[in-house]
C-alpha cells in the first residue's frame, strides 16, 4: 500500500480583466489584483487500484478574469471555478 500527498500553488500576477466596447473609444473595464490558487490531493494505491480525494481551488478564489461590456451597461463577468471536492477512483490493469 502506497499513501500520497500533492499540493499545488499557482500566482497570477495582476491583469487588466476587460474592455468596454460600449464607446468609440476602447477602454479597460478594471484591472484584476494578483490571486493565488491552492489545489490538494491525497491517496492510497493498493493491489492495482487508486483511491483519491481531491480539493481543486482550496481558498475558493473567485477572481474576475474576464469582463465584457457591449452595446449595454450589463458587463459579464468570468471567474475560475469555484471550490470543487471530489474522489477519484482507478483500476490500472
Amino acid at each position: 500500500m502506497t499513501a500520497s500527498l500533492t499540493r499545488t500553488y499557482q500566482y497570477t500576477g495582476p491583469i487588466f480583466a476587460g474592455y468596454d466596447f460600449s464607446t468609440p473609444v476602447l477602454g479597460y473595464i478594471d484591472r484584476q489584483s494578483g490571486y493565488s490558487v491552492v489545489n490538494l490531493r491525497t491517496g492510497v494505491t493498493h493491489n492495482g487500484w487508486e483511491v483519491a480525494l481531491f480539493v481543486q481551488n482550496a481558498t475558493d478564489a473567485r477572481p474576475k478574469i474576464s469582463a465584457l461590456n457591449f452595446i449595454t451597461p450589463d458587463i459579464a463577468v468570468y471567474t475560475i471555478r469555484p471550490r470543487t471536492v471530489g474522489i477519484n477512483v482507478k483500476e490500472t490493469f
